[in-house]
């Protein structure tokens, strides 16, 4: 069912009418109802006038006071005669809406159908299953239902009972495959009592046999379970699985079995039930079942029950309900608004004209085409990149927090394109480094002869795999993927790789040779942890990584997971090099701060036991500060040139950047004086047009407080401008 909105009076066609012919929707019609034996008339409103034909009550909440005369009365339906009762009910009415009096056509409308239920009115079905109205409907009978809106309004107008017709918003419930309006109609069906079923598989989920994720989804299965009804089990169609409709004959029933009904079947009838085959001995119950939050109940539910019900078991121990995807804006997927991606389109890529010709193939209307066409140019302006496999899979395991729906942005999948590429340039890096004939260690383990960077790195490993490995058993699969990632792009790619370059190029070689089995274990073990997720890439690299002594595993798809390794944690190495990355920012900072792009001098003064930690990261701490061409680390401040801005990354311990006779002060200051003078000129702006003696009548108030935050912003905006300028010119002195 797709759910068209309307906010107010909208003629739409209806298909099976002649397309010139448009009918009213979004509106709310009022007529009158006269009193029997009285001359007294009730208002009612309906949004579907053609009801009325079949209403069967009029109901009013009996706490009413203008109503209160008319308890146990009757009204007289205008067109067959019918006394129609006037009934009391503090469920279905609000006194407070409209004229507190409610028309019931129980037959053609669910709420009203549970009102005759309760005060067991007459059911009056007014519509034949091909839209036509039935011979119920008297003057009506055999016109189309849409024709009889237009008929009945007509003759409620000529009978003096027409009131008014008004705006009102609404939902209109189409047909996802034909675009045909949806009307509520009684059919005779099977039906089955399903409390019993459904408090066993409630206590499943209560005791622990059934485990189901995320919360919110297992909220919606109590109270899917604690309000359960009886489940239909039949449906009018010509496919599905035939059942025998009499217990003792043969003959055929013409209905079929719900879909659901027979899904609910599948855990345990694929594996040979209801005999006790090896397949069924071997394979149920399984372990998890993976599906989309949205039929929870129709399919998930059904299986629990009938599995219980018919095996003795639950047909599964967890049941993991993901997001269901829809496109940038949050639209579900249509192909009238033509926002459909096809992950084969995702994945090769396509051009904007080919999406357009995609829509031809079907069966959309000309005009739908159009507005879809219209979509895709703003949704896909230059079509769609190719992105891979990879990237898509990763994207849509990071898009899976535990909510219900996946806002997909190509462009971000694009993005994680660019990550696949990282991945195969760090690979092909660790490849250049290895050097021909490079064997790594034969297993693993550390050395002995780790710097912090490798020792930091490999604590990282072990922080993310283990991570990792407790988020997939939580099936968050947002922060699994948030785990690698991290590790791969900012830990292993922007720190690691970047930090051992001196060192691979240097002439050290027991140092050279610790750098580079450590990028080999990070790289190994990272792509093991990265294959769930980007199988193609991660298998196509495992590939080409040297094996270690003894290892004969043909395929990453078959080497260990990686798990907790104790023997890397590293809680001082990640602490000391945490002070190698605050040095590291104070000094890009600083460099930021003069526009400093290149030829940056670091100085770096601390304690004798801060700079005994990083006296050996000199080298690292310049190449990880970009521009910067060399670092030093003192302990005495008169070994730092003057001509030098400063930044106190902690006690004991800042970072100086020599700027004299680096930077153009005059240029610099130039530059600032540009932009301070619009900054200062879009303040004297607002702040003119707040001054004005109409600015707290005609001004809302939020944008009010809108245009105090921008001053407020404008200021210190203009503090931090003026505060560079005085920074710049104090180097002339």
């Amino acid at each position: 069912v797709d759910n068209k909105e309307l906010t107010g009076r909208t003629l739409l066609n209806v298909p099976g009418y002649d397309q010139k012919e448009k009918f009213e929707f979004g509106v709310l019609i009022s007529f009158a109802y006269p009193v029997e034996n009285s001359d007294e008339k009730i208002i009612v409103a309906t949004t579907r006038i053609e009801t009325m034909i079949g209403d069967t009550a009029v109901a009013v909440h009996p706490q009413d006071e203008r109503y209160k005369h008319l308890h146990g009365k009757y009204v007289i339906h205008p067109f067959s005669g019918r006394r129609i009762p006037i009934i009391l009910d503090d469920i279905v009415v609000d006194m407070a809406f409209g004229t507190g009096a409610v028309k019931m056509t129980p037959a053609h409308d669910f709420n009203d159908c549970e009102v005759g239920k309760r005060h067991n009115l007459e059911f009056i079905n007014i519509l034949n299953d091909d839209g036509t109205l039935n011979n119920n409907c008297g003057e009506f009978s055999g016109m189309k239902r849409f024709h009889a809106r237009v008929a009945v309004l007509k003759a409620l107008k000529e009978k003096g009972l027409y009131i008014e017709t008004v705006d009102n918003a609404m939902t209109v419930p189409l047909c996802s495959k034909t675009g045909d309006i949806i009307e509520p109609l009684m059919k005779p069906q099977w039906w089955v009592n399903c409390k019993d079923m459904a408090a066993e598989a409630l206590l499943a989920a209560k005791d622990g046999r059934l485990t189901i994720r995320p919360q919110t989804s297992e909220k919606e299965y109590y109270r899917w379970m604690e309000n359960i009804n009886d489940c239909e089990q039949e449906a009018q169609a010509n496919a599905e699985k035939k059942f025998p409709g009499k217990t003792f004959t043969l003959e055929q029933d013409p209905d079929v079995l719900d879909t659901w009904f027979s899904s609910g079947l599948w855990p345990f009838s694929i594996m040979g039930w209801p005999e006790k085959t090896a397949d069924f001995e071997k394979f149920y119950p399984t372990s998890l079942l993976e599906t989309g939050w949205d039929i929870l109940f129709f399919w998930v539910a059904r299986m629990v029950m009938l599995g219980i019900k018919l095996t003795g078991q639950v047909p599964f121990s967890e049941v993991y309900c993901h997001a269901l995807v829809r496109d940038a804006q949050g639209r579900k997927m249509s192909k009238s608004l033509g926002n459909v991606i096809d992950p084969i389109d995702v994945i090769e890529g396509i051009s904007l004209q080919a999406l357009h010709d995609k829509l031809r193939v079907g069966n959309l209307d000309p005009r739908e085409i159009v507005k879809a066409e219209q979509g895709q140019k703003i949704d896909f302006p230059n079509g769609i990149p190719e992105c891979g496999t990879d990237a898509l899979r990763f994207c849509l395991g990071a898009y899976s927090a535990f909510g219900r729906d996946i806002n997909l942005d190509i462009m971000r999948v694009d993005g994680y394109r660019k990550f696949c590429n990282k991945l195969w340039n760090a690979t092909r890096f660790a490849l250049l480094k290895f050097e021909d004939g490079f064997l790594p260690n034969a297993t693993a383990a550390k050395s002995g002869n780790e710097s912090l960077a490798e020792r930091w790195i490999l604590n990282k490993l072990n922080v993310a795999a283990v991570e990792l490995n407790d988020q997939l058993g939580q099936r968050n699969f947002m922060k699994a993927t948030d785990a690698i990632y991290k590790f791969w792009l900012y830990e292993l790619c922007d720190v690691y790789i970047e930090i051992i370059k001196p060192i691979t190029e240097g002439s050290d070689l027991v140092a050279k040779r610790s750098a580079q089995d450590t990028l080999y274990t990070c790289l190994e073990a990272a792509l093991r942890m990265l294959h769930p997720f980007m199988p193609f890439l991660t298998e196509e690299l495992y590939q080409r990584l040297p094996r270690r002594d003894g290892d004969k595993i043909p395929t990453i798809t078959k080497s260990p997971f990686p798990v907790n390794n104790p023997s890397y944690v590293d809680e001082k190495a990640d602490a000391d090099f945490e002070l190698v990355f605050a040095v590291v920012r104070s000094g890009r900072s600083l460099m930021a701060d003069y526009n400093m792009t290149k030829g940056g001098q670091i100085f770096i003064h601390g304690s004798a036991e801060i700079a005994k930690l990083l006296k050996s990261e000199e080298a690292g701490i310049a190449t990880l500060t970009k521009g910067s061409k060399a670092c030093k680390v003192v302990t005495d401040v008169a070994e730092i040139p003057e001509g030098c801005a400063s930044q106190t990354v902690q006690e004991g311990c800042s970072v100086y950047l020599l700027v004299k006779g680096m930077v153009d002060v005059d240029a610099e200051v130039q530059k600032i004086e540009k932009k301070l003078a619009k900054v200062q000129k879009a303040k004297d702006d607002l702040l003119k047009k707040t001054q004005d003696a109409t600015y707290l009548t005609k001004v809302k108030a939020e944008i009010r407080e809108l245009n105090d935050a921008k001053l407020k912003d404008y200021e210190a905006e203009i503090a931090t401008l003026t505060g560079g300028i005085d920074t710049f010119l104090k180097l002339k002195d």
